[in-house]
C-alpha cells in the first residue's frame, strides 16, 4: 500500500506488518541491582548497561512490557534464567521477575511470550556477570599463601637467629669459664 502527502509518498508492506502485529514486541521496562534502577523506559529500546556486577550486588529485578494486538488476557509469559534454571518458569501477571542473592558467575535471563495452544511468540534476553568476591580470587589466594610461607620463614629465620645467638653466648661463657680454670689451675701448679 503506497500514501501521498506534502512530504512524499510512503509505502507500507502490508503482509510484513501484519507479521509483526502477529508476533508483538517484549521489551525491558525497568531493571533494577538492589534498589537502583539501571534501565528504565517506557518504550522499547536496548539495555545499553552491562558491566559486572559486584559480588554483593547480586539482587536484581526485571519488569516487563508487551505491545502485542493480541488479546492481552490470553498471553501469558515464562522466564529462563540460564546459569540457575534448568527449565522454563511461568510468570505472574505483575509481569516482574525478582532474583535475590545469586551465587557469582554468568547468567542469561529469556523471557518469552506464550499464547493459548503453545503458540510462541516473541522473546527478549538480558546477560550478566555477577564477579567473585575478592577473596576467592585465585590471585587472593596465591598472595595470602605467599604472605603466610612468608610469616612462617621469616619466623623460623628469627628463632633459628635466636637459637644460634643463645648457642654462641653459651659458647663464650664455656670458653671463658674454661679458661678461667686453666688460668686458676695454672697459678695453683706454679706456686
Amino acid at each position: 500500500i503506497y500514501f501521498g502527502g506534502s512530504a512524499g509518498i510512503t509505502g507500507v508492506q502490508t503482509m510484513q506488518s501484519l507479521h509483526d502485529l502477529k508476533k508483538g514486541q517484549l521489551y525491558f521496562d525497568e531493571i533494577r541491582i538492589g534498589n537502583k534502577v539501571i534501565h528504565n523506559s517506557l518504550i522499547p529500546e536496548p539495555v545499553y548497561e552491562k558491566k559486572p556486577l559486584e559480588f554483593n550486588n547480586n539482587s536484581l529485578s526485571f519488569s516487563f512490557r508487551s505491545i502485542s494486538y493480541k488479546q492481552a488476557a490470553t498471553v501469558y509469559y515464562k522466564y529462563k534464567l540460564v546459569g540457575f534454571d534448568t527449565g522454563w518458569n511461568p510468570i505472574g501477571r505483575d509481569k516482574i521477575i525478582s532474583f535475590l542473592s545469586l551465587a557469582p558467575g554468568s547468567y542469561t535471563l529469556i523471557v518469552k511470550e506464550f499464547f493459548p495452544h503453545k503458540e510462541s511468540g516473541a522473546a527478549i534476553t538480558y546477560s550478566f556477570k555477577i564477579n567473585q568476591p575478592f577473596w576467592t580470587t585465585s590471585l587472593f589466594v596465591f598472595l595470602t599463601a605467599l604472605v603466610i610461607s612468608s610469616l612462617i620463614i621469616l619466623s623460623v629465620i628469627i628463632i633459628m637467629r635466636k637459637k644460634l645467638e643463645k648457642q654462641k653466648i653459651k659458647t663464650s661463657l664455656q670458653i671463658a669459664l674454661k679458661s678461667e680454670r686453666e688460668r686458676i689451675s695454672q697459678d695453683l701448679h706454679d706456686e
